[in-house]
């Protein structure tokens, strides 16, 4: 295999002419077209590894960029130019309910492009000399592959591949379209086509988003839920600029070649929490970051001033490259599909590898009743649960039901916010240090419906066993879960005496464990054992 290096290529105005195809064999294989209202565009050639060149479609809409070494089987996408996903390319009209998106790695002039809803076509077929073997996209009746327009979040009657059944994190099948629906795994929210998002899916490979992941953690008085009571933008506008993160979390090898990375700049085009020059995106103080970047705006970091964000070593495992941002914006300025691409700088050059955030958390869980007494919405500190009035525990046991969090819709979802079904659940408790998670599993009982308790497994499975069955759905007060856990067995198990204590309590909601950590959302509340004396008044309330 020819090693993947690159580097960034600019745009080269074309003459306008017939259509013609170039088949050349050359390791500087380009493709070029003109992409009719496509100006600020960026077009994308994504090779099977991951791997990518890009470049920016100029004013009169041409553009060329040069195939990753003249990969075979490499896919175009394309960017808006705001940064978020657009959709593939297609290269000739559907057949048999099949549409050509692969190319073969030789020079090709595509001639006049076309955008179209969720994807761009060209005007003329490629002809069969040029495409690649890779099979074709499904496509719908009116020749668009299937996935286009919803990011990838469609059913295709397809099983996960032996690549994802074989538990691969990482994303080194990035440029494949494991579920054929013209979506590249990078940017296809559910690659294995089984219509459950990667991030929440076991059997899916999780290629998009990959080394990316979500986090909301509040306090009960902080915290929002679309099914305790009527949420409006405005209060999820301040409850993401409040509490929503970003973690990043990348190994110092390129993926499928393992070639060694010196540094990572990221290119967030005109996302405007990431982006160079304005962007409102603080790098906050998490276990990403490293202490001395804390509280500051991401767009200052660029120690090579290639106008590339950078992404640090991280302050607490070798060889990866890691941050957690806070991007301090509201809804209308981040949404799936936003896409990221990584420059990671190898002795051999630039290698480009993309990723998209695709589901990604808004609210939070959210208690409904907390040992049968009703929690009223919207909160205030004399609502049970809170700090000043924590549940009096006259045993061990404590008795949830909660509504699940919620998670931004995809594209071609109905409404703004889903409820995130296939989640993982946890009363988190931590040691009397308060530096290590319990794993309790067997302390969960009187599970309502779709709950089932895991046993086993990895580290994640044993701190959060209870595994919700429910697929997404609309928001509804109705959707409930319950359960009672041992909260005192579990504490005293583990050496901790919960006697006298006001204990918080994060109620936690996460999906699969990944390389780097996973998604997460939560909702603390306050128990309070005999003996012990909450506080009569709280500071101002933070996350």
């Amino acid at each position: 295999m020819l090693p993947l290096t690159f580097r960034r290529v600019g745009v080269v105005a074309l003459a306008a002419g017939a259509f013609a195809l170039l088949a050349e064999t050359s390791d500087a294989a380009t493709v070029s077209g003109t992409l009719r209202a496509g100006r600020g565009y960026t077009v994308m050639a994504l090779a099977p590894s991951g791997a990518a060149t890009v470049t920016k479609v100029g004013r009169s809409g041409a553009f060329r960029l040069m195939l990753p070494n003249g990969a075979r089987n490499a896919t175009l996408q394309l960017l808006r130019p705001s940064g978020a996903y657009f959709g593939p390319l297609t290269l000739g009209p559907a057949r048999n309910g099949r549409v050509p998106v692969a190319l073969k790695g030789t020079t090709v002039q595509l001639g006049a492009i076309r955008l179209r809803r969720g994807f761009a076509a060209t005007l003329e077929a490629v002809a069969a000399s040029a495409l690649g073997s890779a099979a074709r996209a499904k496509a719908s009746r009116s020749g668009a592959p299937i996935g286009a327009g919803k990011l990838g979040l469609v059913r295709t009657g397809g099983r996960a591949s032996a690549h994802a059944a074989g538990g691969n994190r990482g994303a080194a099948n990035g440029g494949t379209d494991t579920d054929r629906d013209g979506l590249p795994n990078a940017v296809d929210a559910d690659d294995n086509g089984n219509g459950i998002l990667d991030a929440v899916d076991p059997a899916s490979a999780r290629a998009s988003g990959a080394g990316l992941f979500s986090e909301i953690q509040m306090r009960l008085e902080n915290s929002l839920n679309a099914n305790a009571g009527t949420v409006t933008r405005r209060q999820i506008d301040a409850m993401e600029q409040l509490g929503l993160r970003l973690n990043f979390w990348l190994p110092a090898q390129v993926p499928g070649t393992g070639a060694r990375v010196s540094s990572i700049g990221v290119d967030c085009l005109r996302l405007a929490y990431c982006r160079a020059g304005d962007g409102t995106a603080i790098m906050s103080n998490g276990g990403n970051t490293p202490q001395a970047l804390a509280g500051r705006l991401w767009r200052t970091l660029d120690d090579d001033h290639d106008g590339f964000l950078d992404l640090p070593a991280s302050p607490s495992q070798p060889d990866v490259f890691s941050l957690q941002i806070q991007p301090n914006v509201p809804t209308a300025d981040i949404s799936p599909g936003d896409t990221y691409q990584f420059h990671m700088r190898t002795a051999g050059g630039d290698v480009v590898v993309p990723t998209t955030l695709t589901g990604y958390f808004v609210t939070t869980p959210a208690v409904a009743t907390l040992n049968g007494q009703t929690v009223r919405y919207p909160v205030t500190n004399a609502t049970v649960g809170s700090q000043t009035n924590p549940v009096r525990m006259t045993g061990d046991s404590l008795s949830v039901t909660l509504w699940r969090p919620q998670r931004a819709a995809l594209p071609g979802e109905r409404g703004e916010l889903t409820d995130q079904g296939h989640l993982h659940y946890a009363v988190n408790v931590h040691n009397a240090s308060n530096t290590m998670e319990l794993a309790c599993g067997g302390d969960y009982t009187g599970l309502s419906s779709t709950l089932r308790v895991a046993s086993g497994g990895d580290t994640a499975t044993q701190l959060f066993p209870l595994t919700d069955t429910a697929d997404d759905a609309a928001p509804s007060a109705e959707n409930t879960m319950s359960f009672t856990f041992d909260l005192g067995g579990c504490m005293r198990r583990n050496g901790v005496d919960p006697t006298g204590q006001l204990v918080p309590l994060p109620i936690m909601a996460v999906g699969e464990s990944r390389p780097g950590g996973v998604d997460r959302t939560s909702q603390v509340i306050y128990v309070c054992f005999p003996g012990c004396t909450p506080p009569t008044m709280q500071g101002p309330p933070g996350p």
